[in-house]
């Protein structure tokens, strides 16, 4: 039995490599197919990595606590209870001072109506703010009041360029332009607001509506952070403090993952079945021109099954042709997209193994009708139209 096998597969070989352009042609379908598939596997894992790695950190590990009555129900010692805390990098108490009539000339009839915030010395940096100019920090000079100014609504007042000589009136108050907002990615309601010290807020009497503490945790502690610091801050009534987390990072990388690779898979196995379709047009087509061989064969003695399984053989042969060309291509073409992308490739052996593995039922698959006409030729009308 073991010799019959290793006789049908010499004999399928040889027929193979007498016409290996022939052979060829028929396994490249395949070969493509399976190129397809692999290339657009290791691409999505590639994808959906740098999906996850391009994921806004800012808001994958922001958490906000709201307090509709102000600062004070965070009391005076946040920032100790908050330092308390291993997975609190950075916080800031953004305080919202209202409406404000905002002016660049203190005798100008048309003011900007624009919302105004404070915050302490540490807001730009914990705000994630980018500053064209200076800090936001106490001047050197008694008496001046430093302010920063969004970009929009420096534009609406005509301020250009923040080099500590413009100054801007809140209300009837004169303030400093020490830098122009240029980026808010935290909280893009400055850009159309001006933001001066929590200390000289309090100074001017102005009444803030609503206070949000911003944090910057530790990535995956967002929901942790949310549950314990109401309680923590304002033991009293944790319920005045309302907190917002950001949906869990790993959850979200599993459903961007799962979304990236199935689209992709979905393209390789629509590859996969125009490869089938192809190999079955090519198988006959290659029968077609093996008419007068396959009816000398016949005409020799050899059975119908004895065609049937040689022709089979022969698509097995090229279902490993076509599988080792497929891998080798898709891997090249996937290492070859990663590196233009600049992404992370991850060969994964069980991904490449797969799509050897697939190409032999596909290619097998494809030759069964070519085998099937095959066996229904007549060995006489085949001798007499070769």
């Amino acid at each position: 039995m073991f010799r019959a096998i290793a006789d049908h597969f010499v004999e399928a070989a040889t027929r193979l490599t007498a016409s290996p352009l022939r052979s060829l042609g028929v396994a490249l379908p395949t070969a493509l197919g399976v190129g397809l598939l692999v290339a657009t596997v290791i691409a999505g894992q590639g994808a959906a990595s740098q999906v996850t790695a391009d994921f806004d950190a800012l808001r994958s590990t922001e958490v906000r606590l709201v307090a509709s009555r102000g600062a004070s129900v965070f009391g005076d010692s946040y920032t100790t209870i908050l330092r308390q805390y291993d997975f609190v990098r950075r916080f800031e108490l953004l305080r919202d001072l209202g409406d404000h009539s905002v002016r660049s000339d203190p005798d100008s009839n048309l003011p900007v109506r624009s919302s105004a915030f404070a915050c302490n010395e540490a807001g730009p940096t914990a705000l994630k703010l980018t500053i064209d100019g200076g800090p936001l920090a106490p001047p050197q000079t008694a008496g001046w009041v430093p302010a920063l100014v969004g970009r929009r609504l420096a534009k609406d007042l005509g301020i250009g360029v923040a080099d500590g000589m413009q100054t801007v009136w809140i209300d009837e108050v004169p303030a400093i332009v020490v830098g122009i907002i240029a980026d808010s990615p935290l909280e893009s309601r400055l850009l159309d607001s001006v933001l001066i010290l929590s200390s000289d807020a309090e100074g001017w009497g102005m009444p803030e509506s609503t206070a949000t503490l911003i944090l910057e945790v530790a990535p995956g502690s967002g929901q942790l952070a949310a549950d314990v610091l109401p309680l923590a801050l304002h033991p009293q009534a944790p319920s005045d403090i309302v907190a917002v987390a950001p949906p869990d990072p790993g959850d979200f990388r599993r459903r961007i993952e799962a979304s990236v690779k199935t689209g992709l898979q979905v393209l390789g196995v629509i590859a996969l079945a125009v490869g089938a379709l192809t190999v079955a047009v090519a198988g006959w087509a290659a029968v077609s021109l093996r008419t007068a061989e396959i009816g000398l064969l016949r005409a020799i003695g050899a059975r119908p099954r004895d065609v049937f399984i040689g022709l089979m053989t022969e698509s097995l042969l090229l279902g490993v042709v076509g599988g080792t060309l497929g891998v080798s291509l898709g891997t090249i073409a996937a290492i070859g997209v990663a590196f233009a992308q600049n992404w992370s490739v991850t060969l994964d052996p069980v991904v490449l193994l797969d799509g050897f593995v697939i190409a032999i039922p596909i290619s097998m698959v494809g030759g069964i009708v070519p085998a099937i006409r095959a066996v229904r030729t007549d060995p006489v009308n085949a001798l007499r139209s070769a």
